[in-house]
């Protein structure tokens, strides 16, 4: 087995809808693949990890936006449960195997495979027709919010 410094899993499935419908999808996907990512650190005495997760983990957090050191963590779906399973599982083998790992709570990624969400749904009614843009509120504070940011960032 060849010898590694680190590992960057980002590899997931982020259909969160099909967990309705085939939760072992995300069983497979989430858990187990992060297990097998696992396994390969712990064997080739990789040093550091860096794990794509997500801000489902959440579930429905009553403060947003939501810290870091937010408590308790309640997924409302079968893919945030999984990725939270994952986010456990990597802990305990960082500190039983001596590596360091970095988790990223992500929320709305988008790429060129995607098809949905808000992110999705957002640029795509904004290029099939510029003019519908609206902004509701004031202008953004000193301190801007995410929303602000992104609304400075689009005009």
């Amino acid at each position: 087995m060849r010898s590694v410094d680190a590992i960057y899993h980002l590899a997931a499935d982020p259909e969160v809808r099909t967990g309705s419908v085939d939760p072992g999808r995300h069983y497979r996907r989430n858990v187990l693949t992060t297990f097998n990512v696992l396994e390969y650190a712990r064997r080739s005495g990789a040093r550091a990890l860096a794990f794509a997760s997500t801000s489902t983990v959440y579930g429905e957090p009553s403060a947003i936006p939501t810290p870091e050191d937010y408590g308790p963590l309640m997924p409302i779906s079968v893919y945030g449960a999984t990725k939270l399973a994952a986010e456990a599982m990597i802990s305990a083998y960082a500190y039983s195997y001596g590596f360091r790992a970095v988790i990223f709570r992500l929320a709305n990624v988008v790429g060129s495979r995607s098809g949905h969400g808000v992110i999705y749904d957002f640029i795509g009614k904004f290029g099939s027709n510029p003019g519908s843009w609206r902004s509701w509120g004031t202008a953004p504070s000193p301190s801007p919010t995410c929303t602000s940011a992104t609304a400075s960032m689009l005009c």
